[in-house]
């Protein structure tokens, strides 16, 4: 016999931190798709039906992708963008627990690997993220 956990009143209006978060990504890829088609819209006068033409779809499945009422894969948000001429950026920032249940965001890390190093005519050139620099003498 299968068992359930038990639920509080409280536990049925509220989300779980993992289904928040999906809940937020999706909403913020389904509105940055709309924003991108109203400004196409505005600016291009393009419309779902000429969206559903160049991804040979029906202008209903487009209106299902754009309003939210159905759900994307990466594919289908690619293959969005591109008909309204975009190009996707996609950017994960990753949290840390302070060991007290917070979350903080990490500062940023210039680099993980060493500089990259090349040698040439018995020089050794050291790239910065600049540009290539003279090593200092004890690299060679």
């Amino acid at each position: 016999m299968m068992s359930f956990p038990e639920h509080t009143e409280d536990d049925l209006f509220t989300l779980h931190e993992k289904d928040e978060a999906v809940a937020d990504f999706v909403a913020l890829v389904g509105h940055q798709l709309q924003e991108a088609f109203l400004n196409r819209k505005a600016s291009d006068k393009i419309t779902m039906q000429s969206i559903a033409e160049a991804l040979d779809l029906d202008r209903s499945r487009i209106h299902r992708c754009l309003s939210g009422s159905s759900n994307l894969t990466l594919a289908s948000v690619a293959e969005l963008i591109w008909a309204l001429r975009g190009k996707p950026r996609f950017e994960i920032d990753l949290d840390e627990d302070d060991g007290h249940g917070r979350n903080f965001v990490k500062p940023a890390i210039k680099s993980l690997q060493p500089a990259a190093q090349t040698q040439v005519g018995g020089r050794i050139f050291r790239q910065s993220e600049q540009n290539w620099s003279n090593a200092p003498e004890s690299a060679k």
